[in-house]
């Protein structure tokens, strides 16, 4: 399994991330191209669990090579503005932006991806969510 995640397509997966924030997110994106500060950065919250019912072999990449993943969902994000720019009526008013990055928010539960407590050293490397992680401290 990790081989084969190890040489997944990046063409092809930036296609399918790209026609995915295409489809799910083209509001934020059509925001994201009217606003007019164009160094700003610029974040699109993409839900995992609608992200992984488009394509399981994303969840693959996600768990194996999440720093890539990342990576080529921001490229993605500039190919869905170049797309929405290319089609959109208003397209004079609006401006690419090149600092644009996917936040990924509610993955799954699962024990090889959650942590209630800080992360281990075993864990670096790998994509994690951190949860209920609460510490108070006082002075005696």
């Amino acid at each position: 399994m990790a081989e084969e995640v190890a040489q997944f397509d990046r063409t092809q997966l930036k296609e399918t991330l790209s026609r995915y924030a295409v489809e799910n997110h083209k509001d934020d994106l059509l925001a994201i191209l009217y606003a007019e500060d164009e160094t700003q950065h610029f974040s699109v919250v993409i839900d995992t669990l609608t992200l992984f019912e488009t394509d399981i072999a994303i969840c693959e990449v996600l768990l194996y090579k999440p720093v890539q993943l990342l990576q080529v969902f921001d490229e993605a994000l500039i190919n869905a503005q170049e797309t929405l720019l290319s089609t959109h009526s208003a397209h004079k008013q609006m401006a690419m932006k090149k600092n644009i990055h996917a936040r990924l928010a509610r993955l799954p539960v699962c024990p090889e991806l959650t942590r209630t407590c800080l992360p281990r050293n075993a864990d670096v490397g790998t994509f994690l969510s951190v949860t209920e992680c609460c510490y108070k401290s006082f002075r005696i």
